[in-house]
């Protein structure tokens, strides 16, 4: 085993499964040279040369990225200090997917990743085979207005101007008709033709009759609407906040509220894989 790889294994799984996977390799842990406590001893020197570093490492290893794989986007923002404060990074099989299935986007801010209490926050959303798929991943420092305002402008930029809105509802109108459809979408005490002569109402009241993407999604509501869907499992229907929360096992797997950005970002791309 390399000394590079070392380093690569202990970052991405911590200390203990590296040293597991060396047992495997090397046929028992007496053939290692070296006991777990090393390990756990190597791992912290690497975290303690990084740290100084960590956040321009950060920074520079998606530089690169930009540079060397077609369609990776990304941006940051520092502090006045020079700290990282905010980081927004998408590749291109990402921007592709939001191209096809952008239609609604689940926003999650509720994982604290390391030891500077930077919270990662995903872009998700659901591809045709109802399997989620992450669009977009985030960065930020403060849970603040201004951090948000940036994070969302800078989504839409990477995703080429494409907002996941396709109503066609005026955005002063907009807070209005999301409420009186949400209301009857997941109301399962309608009737099926209650539910239609209301939709039609709702959608005669705001104009958006004509729009082609709520035709075809009207057409097919025995897929998606409570009311039609009583006798269907329930599994596909589900809010973004319960999308959000079927995924947590799964970025559990790189949250590490001790960890580095460095740390971060190399099982996030683990993950992703």
């Amino acid at each position: 085993m390399t000394y590079l790889l070392m380093i690569d294994w202990q970052l991405k799984i911590g200390a203990t499964k590296t040293y597991r996977i060396c047992k495997e390799q090397l046929n028992g842990y007496e053939n290692i040279g070296a006991s777990l406590n090393d390990f756990k001893n190597f791992h912290m020197d690497v975290k303690c040369f990084i740290h100084e570093r960590d956040g321009q490492f950060f920074v520079d290893h998606f530089k690169e990225m930009t540079e060397t794989r077609i369609g990776f986007c990304f941006d940051y923002d520092l502090d006045d200090d020079g700290s990282l404060r905010r980081a927004i990074w998408a590749d291109g099989t990402a921007r592709d997917n939001y191209k096809i299935f952008g239609d609604a986007v689940s926003f999650d801010a509720t994982y604290s990743t390391n030891k500077y209490s930077v919270v990662f926050t995903p872009f998700k959303g659901v591809d045709h085979h109802k399997r989620s798929v992450t669009f977009c991943g985030a960065l930020i420092a403060r849970e603040d207005y201004e951090s948000f305002n940036w994070v969302f402008s800078r989504f839409l930029q990477a995703m080429g101007g494409k907002e996941p809105d396709k109503f066609g509802v005026s955005r002063s109108d907009y807070n209005d008709f999301m409420c009186k459809i949400n209301d009857i979408i997941w109301d399962d005490e309608l009737e099926a033709a209650e539910f239609d002569g209301i939709w039609e109402q709702i959608i005669e009241d705001h104009g958006v009759g004509v729009n082609d993407w709520f035709a075809d999604t009207y057409a097919i509501r025995g897929q998606w609407v409570m009311t039609h869907c009583r006798d269907l499992r329930m599994a596909s229907i589900m809010r973004t906040t319960q999308r959000s929360e079927s995924e947590n096992s799964f970025f559990k797997r790189f949250e590490h509220k001790s960890g580095i950005l460095v740390e971060f970002w190399m099982r996030f791309e683990s993950a992703m894989d």
